[in-house]
């Protein structure tokens, strides 16, 4: 049998994005075989220069650009928009996410694309969306976080509203712009023709939440911040282990209660009457926890991993970015894999999360260095 093509072999993307959203939504295109050409100033994508990093390379951007060739076009300039309009010619899909006056000004608006190549897929990304008050505002993602009622949920019972650890409106945009694309494809080959998609960074994280949402709109009820616990069954909390480690727990249903139960080695927790039921243990839950607390902090966390695997618990060690590299687990399932940075050496990176059996995504190419494939692609390959 002959090899099978990438599932995206022969569908050419311009990525004229910064930072995560766009920059990681391409990526995970070009993981599936896209040919994805980045366009950056000349002085790079703003991510380059972000956070941490290493030798002239910022980790924010090396852990968002791969499987794509990078070029450097002045679009200020009349003969950079020349050169992007050519690529436009041959590209299936153009992604952005520059504010709609910044968007004409270069010649990259849907309608100016159109002019271009009348087919055209046209995906922009954006804070609040291209309708309503907010349209064109600036904004990033902890800007969405707050809009969309997430950071109200995030935080310590009784405490302060907090942002997520991570960029998660950005990474729900990334994901909704590879969605989005593959929507727009199948309807450009069925259908036969282009159009424009807007995604937007509020939107994500208003549709990641349809418990919150369902929730409100059958009773109005508004979910209050519970930390890492649950108002609604218990056990459900981060224990701290004797060796300062921390496991998060969830006992959502008795069967459960009771493998947890099995796994302390303290049985007769599931027959105890203040903690028989969900309710009773909801009602209860400061016992109960007292009780759990005593007994993690009795043991490290090695050893009651072993028990709560064991017993078929649903339990989780808390893990460091450090830990996950080290794990060789993360590894073996794909979670990290290898790529050769020209400058950096080898890399750890994110890998593809989608596994297909007859045609995986796979890094195809490191983070392109600023410019590095310019006279390439501008050459015509």
């Amino acid at each position: 049998m002959s090899k099978l093509k990438p599932a995206l072999d022969g569908i050419r993307i311009i990525e004229l994005g910064s930072m995560i959203a766009v920059p990681w939504g391409a990526s995970m295109l070009g993981d599936m075989g896209a040919d994805v050409i980045k366009v950056e100033p000349p002085q790079g994508d703003e991510g380059r220069g972000m956070g941490v990093g290493r030798d002239g390379e910022s980790g924010l951007f090396v852990g968002s650009n791969r499987s794509k060739r990078g070029v450097v076009l002045d679009l200020r300039s009349d003969e950079g928009k020349a050169e992007l309009r050519k690529l436009i010619v041959g590209a299936d899909i153009v992604i952005d996410n520059y504010r709609p006056s910044a968007r004409k000004k270069l010649g990259v608006n849907y309608e100016q694309l159109v002019a271009i190549k009348p087919d055209i897929i046209s995906i922009s990304v954006s804070t609040y969306g291209e309708i309503g008050a907010d349209a064109g505002r600036p904004g990033i993602d902890p800007s969405a976080q707050a809009s969309s009622g997430i950071m109200n949920i995030t935080g310590e019972a009784g405490g302060e509203p907090l942002k997520v650890g991570v960029a998660i409106a950005d990474a729900t945009a990334a994901n909704l712009v590879a969605y989005a694309a593959m929507v727009a494809l199948w309807v450009h080959k069925t259908q036969g023709i282009g159009q424009h998609v807007s995604v937007s960074l509020e939107a994500g994280l208003v549709h990641i939440m349809p418990a919150q949402n369902g929730q409100y709109t059958v009773c109005d009820y508004v979910q209050e911040r519970i930390g890492n616990s649950s108002l609604f069954y218990q056990p459900f909390q981060t224990y701290k282990c004797r060796d300062g480690r921390y496991i998060h727990v969830a006992a959502y249903n008795d069967k459960f209660f009771c493998n947890f139960c099995c796994a302390l080695q303290r049985e007769e927790l599931a027959d105890d009457a203040r903690f028989i039921t969900k309710d009773d243990r909801l009602t209860n839950s400061d016992e109960l926890n007292v009780i759990v607390s005593g007994i993690f902090l009795s043991h490290d966390s090695d050893e009651l991993m072993q028990w709560l695997v064991a017993a078929d618990t649903i339990a989780a060690r808390v893990r460091s970015t450090a830990d996950l590299f080290a794990d060789p687990e993360s590894h073996k399932k794909g979670l990290l894999v290898s790529a050769d940075h020209p400058t950096l050496g080898p890399l750890q990176l994110s890998g593809v999360p989608v596994k297909f059996s007859a045609t995986p995504g796979v890094i195809s190419r490191p983070p392109p260095l600023l410019g590095e494939h310019t006279d390439e692609v501008l050459g015509g390959s």
